[in-house]
């Protein structure tokens, strides 16, 4: 049964997609609780864009192993396509459960909530990826723009210079800079941020 899943695995690298989906129906019909066939049909599915195929399987495969954060991940992700936020942090909120230090996972559900107009828990959750994964330039990014939209600029500001800060800074963050500079009225420091970017 190993050999069959590496030969799934090797098809499905190679971008032989219906044919890595064949072996692992295969092994299914073989072995029903088969864990790896499963999860791999999840992604299948979801890359074929059969999110509700692709949600069934993901959560057939956390049925048989219920420790699996990239799998809660995975299914959050294809509920958000199917447009289940609520869903989604509850899948990721699982995902962090099995795996605290899960920052993509933590990252994932401030933008939800960022979404949803929930901002004081995306705050809290784009802290925590940050917490969890020291320079995490997007958790910043983020961040500092959520705070510029509550016009809170000098926090913004903060996180922004944060952001620049990480090696190596791009042109996005030197244009939120100038960005909030301008806000702040700081013409000369807007311009020079815009230079840089």
């Amino acid at each position: 049964m190993n050999n069959l899943f590496k030969k799934a695995i090797s098809f499905y690298h190679n971008k032989e997609i219906d044919k890595a989906e064949k072996v692992c129906v295969d092994i299914l019909e073989m072995q029903p609780n088969n864990f790896d066939a499963t999860s791999l049909l999840g992604v299948i599915y979801f890359q074929n864009k059969d999110y509700k195929k692709s949600i069934r399987f993901f959560n057939k495969a956390l049925e048989i192993n219920s420790n699996s954060p990239n799998l809660y991940n995975n299914l959050a992700i294809a509920l958000l396509h199917i447009n289940k936020p609520r869903e989604a942090i509850i899948s990721w909120d699982k995902a962090t459960k099995t795996k605290p230090d899960y920052a993509e996972a933590f990252f994932n559900k401030g933008n939800v909530y960022s979404d949803l107009k929930d901002y004081p828990n995306a705050i809290e959750n784009y802290e925590l990826a940050i917490k969890k994964k020291e320079n995490y330039k997007q958790a910043y990014n983020n961040l500092g723009s959520l705070y510029a939209e509550l016009k809170n600029f000098n926090k913004a500001l903060e996180i922004f210079k944060k952001a620049t800060s990480i090696e190596p800074p791009n042109e996005n963050e030197y244009n939120n800079l100038g960005n909030i500079y301008f806000e702040l009225k700081e013409f000369d420091k807007s311009i020079k941020n815009y230079n840089l970017a």
